[in-house]
């Protein structure tokens, strides 16, 4: 069985601190005790396993080496090392071990697929986070009806052209799409009117380039015209 060893620490300002070498030394250990090989150890400091967005290099490298199968297991001190993102952040990272046909061992927290118990641990693990992920897509998609009943203007997504967060008239960007819509009416083209407000500089609200796709999908948003929709509880406008 060949392993990856994955190390990690949140602060590490002087980067002295032995707590890497002490997962690694640990680890190391058990698959000794196993029989298996360390083809690779990762270590990422100074990285938080919570914070969305937060780079993780060494993790990303070691998710790379396993889809290029060159290795059957990953070895972390503890599951915290690996993600600290509740049972989403769990999901997630089975999800990952799981498409690269790996499995997981932890020196602490009794999980380790190589062993029944540690498939039966693993298998509760995964049935809360699907469970914490329906719930929280019930917690939001009622939060959205609220919202939509109450006539808030969404707050996903990209932001409406002419508008403002809070659903406050964005006055130059309203003045485009009157002008845009004259235009349209009097038989001028989206490609022709799309081009014309690249040339001027005047951006989608990502900050990209009109199509004449994007500028029509613009005009017929219901929330051109301040309306509020919500098709179900799924999805919404």
């Amino acid at each position: 069985m060949r392993a990856f060893i994955y190390t990690r620490v949140s602060l590490d300002r002087d980067g002295t601190k032995a707590s890497p070498q002490t997962q690694e030394a640990e680890a190391r250990q058990l698959c000794a005790q196993r029989g298996w090989e360390v083809i690779g150890v990762f270590t990422d400091r100074n990285a938080s396993a919570f914070k969305r967005g937060v780079k993780r290099p060494e993790f990303d490298r070691m998710l790379e080496g396993l889809k290029a199968g060159e290795a059957d297991m990953v070895v972390a001190y503890k599951l915290d090392r690996l993600t600290r993102g509740g049972m989403v952040g769990v999901a997630d990272l089975l999800g990952r071990l799981e498409a690269a046909g790996a499995g997981l061992t932890t020196v602490h927290d009794n999980i380790d697929t190589s062993t029944p118990i540690g498939q039966g641990v693993l298998g509760i693990i995964a049935s809360l986070a699907r469970q914490e992920s329906l719930n929280t897509a019930t917690r939001v998609a009622s939060a959205n009806e609220r919202a939509a009943k109450a006539g808030k203007m969404h707050q996903g997504g990209c932001r409406q052209f002419g508008y403002q967060r809070d659903g406050a008239v964005e006055e130059n960007e309203a003045a485009v799409v009157r002008d845009v819509a004259a235009r349209l009416l009097a038989g001028e083209s989206l490609r022709s009117v799309a081009n014309d407000l690249n040339k001027r500089g005047i951006s989608t609200t990502t900050g990209g380039q009109w199509r004449s796709e994007a500028l029509s999908q613009m005009l017929k948003s219901p929330r051109l015209v301040g309306l509020r929709v919500y098709k179900d509880k799924r999805s919404e406008e």
